[in-house]
Formats: structure tokens, sequence, C-alpha cells
């Protein structure tokens, strides 16, 4: 096997700075969360539905559009997010004032062909990114997952993702309600989001289930 099977990568961009941040520190912030919450002219859900590829020396690019033909080209448990959702999400998105939540899933080139298509995507989020929201302590129901397939890398396929409040539900010591003061992602839901992953892309994951 050519490697790790799995890689997961989590980050997340939080609504601002701490204070006492520097000029050039909150310049760059500023520019990172626009890239996040999709208001800059380049953003993720841009970059999440076009991928670059390259034939020669020429650059060609395409979107996910056209694979998928007139999707969206993002999805998440519940299957494809149509236009009307994706707007109803970017709106929620423009307001909020909690973390942002963005990263991928990769596989490695003996696993990949199990992530090939967004309905073979589809089946992996559902079985396993719900379990993984509740172990880092978010009601899924509050949730707004975005997800979409790269193809840009044959042998080592991944997916994007990113993810937020719809609304704020924690309450502050103002009697008031919030967003999620605390960005970092406890690692026993990371790990046990690997082991999640794991069990579902292995061949003899019924044969493991059973055991």
């Amino acid at each position: 096997m050519s490697g790790t099977p799995v890689i997961f990568n989590v980050a997340y961009t939080p609504y601002k700075l701490k204070k006492g941040s520097t000029e050039k520190e909150l310049k760059a912030h500023a520019e990172k969360r626009a890239y996040y919450d999709f208001t800059g002219d380049t953003n993720y859900l841009r970059y999440m539905t076009t991928e670059g590829k390259l034939t020669g020396n020429e650059s060609k690019e395409f979107t996910m559009l056209d694979y998928l033909q007139k999707s969206t080209g993002v999805f998440n448990g519940d299957g494809m997010i149509s236009a009307e959702q994706v707007e109803e999400m970017k709106a929620r998105l423009k307001k909020n004032e909690g973390n942002i939540y963005h990263g991928f899933i990769s596989l490695n080139e003996e696993q990949s062909y199990k992530i090939d298509t967004p309905e073979k995507c589809i089946g992996l989020i559902k079985n396993t990114f719900g379990q993984f929201l509740e172990d880092a302590k978010f009601n899924r129901k509050n949730i707004d997952l975005m997800c979409a397939l790269h193809l840009d890398k044959p042998h080592h396929l991944h997916i994007h993702f990113v993810f937020w409040e719809k609304e704020p539900t924690y309450k502050t010591k103002k009697g008031t309600f919030g967003y999620r003061r605390k960005g970092k992602i406890d690692m026993t839901a990371i790990n046990n989001l690997f082991v999640r992953i794991g069990l579902y892309i292995d061949s003899d994951r019924d044969k493991l289930y059973k055991t």
C-alpha cells in the first residue's frame, strides 16, 4: 500500500483576531476570512468547484460543473446541494460571526477509486462525518456542510470540505446567544474519524463490523 490510506486535515478561521493584533495581521486575517466566507473575489467555494489541469505547458481550467453537468458541484451527506440551497447557505455564512472550519479527506492510490464519483463521496460523508461533528461537540443539525470532489491528482483523490454553524446557539455571559468560541477540535474526534473512514473504505469492513 503506497503510504497512509487516509489523510485528514482540518483547520479553522475565526471571525476576528484577538486584541493586540498588528495591522498586518488584521489585513491578512480579513483576506483569509473573505476567502472562507465566500465574499472574496477569490474564495473557497470557487476553489472547491474549479480545478486547474496542465496539458503540456498550457493551463486548462475546467469545473466540476462540466463533470456533473448542471449540478452545483458541491454535496454533503444528504446528497448533492442544489443551487437554491447553496445560496441559502451562503447567506447564513455571510452573517456568521463564528469559526469557519475547512480541510480535506484524501485517500492513497490503492483506495482513491472508492471516492472517484460524487455518489461514492456522498456515501463516505454520510457514514462518517455526522458522528465526527458530534464527537467534536457540535450540534450536527445546526451545521452547514459543503464538500467537493477533486480529481486533479488521479492517484490521490480528495474531498475538500467547509462547515460552519447555521445559527448562534451558545449562551453567553450576557444572556444572549452567540457562536461557538472554541476553534480547536479535540484529537479524540479526529482519531475516531480516521478509524471510521478506515473501516468504511476497507474492502473487508463487513467482517470487521461483525468482529
